[in-house]
């Protein structure tokens, strides 16, 4: 990843705005002047705005990205004599969180919804230089080939469900006590004799195979089987499927109809759990091309057979404009004609090209706030970058502070200020690694360690009730497989340029250039605690002491000694090599177990846990099965037994179990 020397965001004026759409944008002198603006002092000339497309960063770390925020060309009207009067207006070309673009190869809009964000946000300021502006195309004489039909789609996906409450991938509509669902696709004017294309995903989660029939308007137009799934706790919790058909116009009467209806109806397992999910679906339809609204974005394959073409752009009763938005940074103002409601353009076509053609009264964006100066990239690389949530600033400053008086450089910011500079003000996991390796290239031997602040959720949107996602943390592509679902702070530590990719299947294994650890805390007051914790732990003289020395390993019993063998192993490892600890071993098969009507319990392992906490131990080390609020199916060391804890020596807990604590689970 490039140096670069200092942010834009640096120095000036900035106020950030929200996008939730592709689409033209106006900001009006009103608009204008609620975000701060001196209006009676501002030249028009010098107004810039910055920002970057949609879609989420790219995981690998060699794929190119934008350096810092990207300043856009826009339209000022009226502002020639450097003054913004009342009547004089913003208009600039924004995209949304989201990502679509056209596969040319299978003639098919490539959807991609954002993960971690539902709106992008674009930043606008009064600098001291002129601001970038549209240009303007010149037209092409000669009588063209005429285009007047267009590609269009309709793409839904409810984000609802999340199987494991793990990964990314989460599922919308349910279909179980209902097993049908129509959707409209507001595609109208399609073309006669052309073809819609139609992209299905599901889930299913069945013990006997299932299946869902997708018909468009009444007439079948695609059957997807769903595989059965495995009966057992530890395999797969649902299998998915993902169609593509294409599907005459003439076929399903689209023609002449105001939208087109998409029903979905789920025939269940004969027997046994039978549940259905819809996870997405898309429709592709060729469309008269004509004005819809206050603006429409197309793109037509009829166009790209000719070198220049010429575009008629019906239902146009009013003036408008059209921009070549094929670089969302730079548009072009298309010159047309107008005719009988018709408005034409020329261009070159021997690309597929992007249009949009609109009128002046299109929507304004979302006002969001002032932006504070900031400038990541000015930052000399430390040793420690604390980045925390906002709400846990001060104490990661008083953290900070304390890492300083042990000589341990170290720098502390926010996730907001990172989402600024390296993801256009979006959540993205990616722009907090992102960051990381910016300051990790531009002095490796320098970085070391980077400490998170704030609990991470599986869920980056907010769907959950009480949900606390204060700094993201990664999840896995795979949602549906228990054993292969997981969340990892580890991907902020992938720094090298040819990792970040991390595929899981297959597997590519990445290394950890710097250390990474995260303090979960949901409140303020917790951080204070911890923040209270780590001081006294390291600078409390009544706290130092043999203890420190003690190492206790916890094992499980049952399926065949494997983990007290491990523990073993560890113990015997730390004998041989290290011999200033003291290792001593609680194992669960050594005290009685006594059954009880929820099932075995072992109150006298608990005790002995118990006593290594206050007696204290510089690790205790646990090794077996796990839930997600105790260890053992004995359940030993359980949520109500850490409530209690009143031990003022402070071990470092490991456990090598499955789920326990599950720090991407809010309510946890």
């Amino acid at each position: 990843m490039p140096v670069q020397g200092q942010s834009v965001l640096a120095t000036g004026k900035w106020y950030k705005v929200a996008i939730q759409k592709n689409g033209v944008y106006k900001i009006s002198y009103k608009t204008f002047k609620k975000m701060g603006f001196d209006v009676s002092k501002t030249d028009p000339r010098k107004i810039k705005i910055y920002g970057n497309e949609g879609g989420m960063l790219p995981q690998p770390n060699q794929t190119p990205r934008p350096e810092d925020l990207i300043e856009n060309a826009i339209l000022i009207n009226g502002e020639g004599d450097g003054k913004f009067n009342s009547d004089d207006y913003i208009l600039f070309y924004a995209q949304g969180a989201d990502k679509y673009y056209f596969n040319e190869s299978k003639e098919i809009v490539a959807y991609e919804k954002n993960l971690y964000a539902d709106k992008n946000y674009y930043y606008i300021t009064v600098a001291e230089t002129n601001g970038k502006r549209i240009t303007s195309d010149n037209a092409i004489p000669g009588n063209l080939p005429v285009v007047n039909s267009f590609q269009n789609f309709y793409y839904h996906e409810v984000d609802a469900y999340s199987e494991l409450k793990s990964g990314r991938e989460w599922f919308g509509e349910r279909f179980d006590l209902t097993t049908e669902l129509t959707l409209d696709a507001p595609l109208k004017n399609v073309v006669p004799g052309s073809s819609l294309k139609l992209v299905s995903g599901v889930m299913a989660k069945a013990f006997l195979t299932s299946s869902f029939s997708v018909s468009l308007n009444g007439f079948q137009s695609l059957t997807q089987n769903i595989s059965a799934v495995p009966n057992d706790r530890y395999e797969v919790k649902g299998a998915v499927r993902n169609d593509t058909v294409s599907i005459s116009a003439n076929a399903i009467s689209a023609s002449g109809k105001s939208s087109q209806k998409i029903k979905y109806t789920y025939t269940k397992a004969p027997s046994g759990q039978s549940v259905g999910f819809l996870n997405f679906v898309l429709l592709q339809a060729t469309q008269q091309l004509s004005l819809e609204d206050s603006q429409t974005s197309f793109r037509s394959l009829e166009s790209v057979d000719n070198p220049a073409s010429k575009f008629e752009i019906d239902n146009v009763s009013r003036s408008v404009s059209v921009w070549d938005v094929s670089n969302p940074y730079e548009p072009i103002l298309m010159p047309t004609t107008q005719e009988s409601g018709i408005t034409a353009f020329t261009a070159v076509t021997s690309v597929l090209k992007e249009f949009v053609v609109f009128t002046s009264d299109v929507s304004a964006p979302e006002l969001v706030g002032k932006v504070e100066n900031q400038d990541l990239r000015g930052y000399a690389t430390p040793q420690l970058v604390i980045i925390t949530h906002p709400d846990f600033q001060l104490e990661a400053e008083r953290l900070a502070e304390y890492r300083r008086s042990k000589n341990i450089t170290t720098i502390v910011v926010t996730t907001e200020q990172v989402y600024n500079e390296f993801s256009s003000g979006r959540q993205d996991v990616t722009a907090l690694r992102d960051f990381v390796k910016f300051l990790y290239d531009n002095s490796p031997s320098a970085l070391k360690s980077i400490l998170l602040i704030g609990k991470g959720s599986y869920d980056y949107k907010d769907r959950v009730v009480d949900n606390l996602n204060f700094v993201p943390v990664y999840e896995s592509r795979n949602s549906l497989h228990p054993v292969d679902s997981y969340s990892s702070d580890d991907y902020f530590g992938f720094l090298e340029d040819n990792e970040g990719l991390w595929n899981e299947s297959p597997a590519i294994n990445h290394t950890m250039d710097v250390s990474v650890g995260r303090i979960p805390v949901k409140t303020e007051k917790e951080a204070k605690h911890v923040v209270d914790k780590i001081i006294q732990y390291e600078s409390e003289a009544a706290l130092q002491g043999y203890w420190q020395k003690e190492i206790v390993f916890v094992a499980d019993d049952g399926d065949g000694n494997l983990h007290q063998d491990d523990a073993d192993d560890l113990a015997e490892t730390i004998d041989a090599g290290h011999a200033e600890f003291d290792v001593s071993k609680i194992y669960l098969d050594q005290f009685p177990q006594i059954s009880n009507p929820g099932g075995e319990v072992s109150p006298e392992t608990n005790e002995a846990i118990k006593q290594a906490f206050n007696k204290g131990a510089l690790i205790i080390n646990y090794t077996g099965h796990g839930g997600e609020r105790l260890l053992a199916q004995e359940r030993i060391f359980d949520d109500i037994m850490i409530s209690k804890l009143e031990n003022e020596r402070w071990p470092l807990l490991v456990t090598a179990t499955c789920e326990f604590g599950k720090a991407d689970d809010p309510i946890i």
